[in-house]
């Protein structure tokens, strides 16, 4: 069938006159009346090659860019800074310190640690290493094995809060710690009544557990201030470790600059991650989550405003991933510490949430089998984190 020539030539008058026929209305401007008003009021637009390629990128940009927005704030491979070493004070004496003995004596082992607060009017060090004893000559010589443990070390890849360097400048109101275990005490006659403890240039004090606070909690009773023998021809054994900063979390991550208190909680969304199923006992299975050695795991944190308030963040604040399997094997357990990728979160509402993207680097030699994972952010109150997530780590 051939068409008339009108409409060859005037598709669109053609349609007009259809969509006329089926939308006119009495008494009411027509399709054709419409038309004709909009030919006499603008001229017809008219595109050049170039205005259709830019709107038609235009188009593609916005699609793609809605396409890819998930809402999921992406992961920032961002560590902090460590923290300077500050320079070196003049050594701690004994007349700058305020000194104190804690202890509690458990079923094994009487557990304690001296207090060294510095209550001079300037920062003073205690670099170097000290020394704890118990005074009594009736353990001395070959009955006490002394066990002097060296300055403790972060995992690899951990951010250590506690730098052993913070001890080369003690300020006024901060104190260091040094901890000891004693244990296996079989005799002879009475236990010792005292523990002496020597800063590294040789000054001596003595403090007796009489004296001392004693930790209410202890598993023995009142009066008992010495560790049970369970080894009759074993030697008593004294163990004490190096100074250690008692910085609070606060005052550690200020000096990080950031001490703000977040209402935050942390969640680890467990949706869509990948599972291993494994025989734990005869007829039973457990189900874990799926780490490959030598892989980045992908996963989602949200963050939830508690508050009654909108939130938004004025820094953004460092958050850990640990991976941590049994044993105290080298490859057991491993921490890495970030930046929080916060600057565009904007504003949280109570109660809203925010959704951030992470990646955890499984280590190629990382324990095989079950690992525990922990996601902890650090603020200026305390570390709040999500649950611990069980792992399976295959080859």
């Amino acid at each position: 069938m051939t068409k008339k020539r009108n409409e060859i030539d005037d598709p669109i008058g053609v349609l007009s006159l259809r969509l006329n026929a089926a939308f006119q209305r009495r008494n009411g401007a027509d399709w054709l009346d419409v038309r004709r008003r909009a030919r006499r009021q603008r001229a017809p637009l008219s595109w050049s090659r170039r205005r259709v390629l830019v709107l038609a990128g235009a188009l593609v940009l916005g699609v793609v860019a809605c396409a890819g927005s998930t809402g999921v704030i992406p992961w920032l491979n961002h560590h902090p800074l460590k923290i300077q070493a500050p320079s070196l004070a003049p050594p701690c004496r004994v007349s700058d310190l305020r000194v104190s003995l804690g202890y509690s004596v458990n079923l094994r082992s009487t557990d304690g640690g001296f207090k060294l607060e510095n209550r001079g009017r300037r920062a003073c060090s205690l670099a170097g290493r000290p020394r704890v004893a118990l005074v009594d000559p009736r353990v001395s010589g070959s009955r006490l094995h002394v066990i002097s443990e060296p300055p403790q070390k972060s995992p690899p890849g951990a951010l250590d809060f506690w730098p052993p360097s913070l001890l080369r400048a003690v300020p006024p109101g901060k104190a260091a710690v040094v901890s000891f275990t004693w244990s296996n005490w079989c005799g002879p006659g009475a236990a010792p009544k005292a523990v002496e403890f020597r800063l590294p240039d040789g000054e001596r004090i003595v403090r007796s557990f009489a004296s001392s606070q004693r930790d209410p909690h202890s598993q023995l009773g009142p009066g008992k201030t010495a560790p049970r023998c369970y080894r009759s021809r074993g030697q008593t054994s004294l163990e004490y470790d190096a100074f250690f900063p008692a910085w609070t979390p606060s005052e550690v991550l200020s000096t990080y600059q950031f001490n703000a208190r977040l209402p935050l909680r942390a969640t680890l969304i467990t949706k869509g991650l990948e599972t291993v199923r494994k025989r734990v006992a005869p007829g039973m299975y457990d189900t874990y989550f799926r780490l490959q050695r030598g892989s980045v795991f992908h996963y989602r944190i949200v963050l939830r405003n508690t508050s009654r308030r909108s939130f938004h963040f004025t820094e953004c604040p460092l958050y850990s991933e640990t991976l941590g399997g049994p044993g105290n094997a080298s490859n057991a357990y491993r921490s890495e510490t970030y930046v929080l990728n916060c600057s565009s979160a904007g504003t949280i509402k109570p109660g809203g949430r925010a959704y951030f993207a992470m990646e955890l680097r499984v280590p190629k030699n990382q324990q095989l089998g079950m690992s525990d994972l922990m996601w902890l952010l650090h603020d200026g109150n305390s570390p709040s984190g999500t649950p611990d997530i069980t792992t399976w780590v295959v080859p």
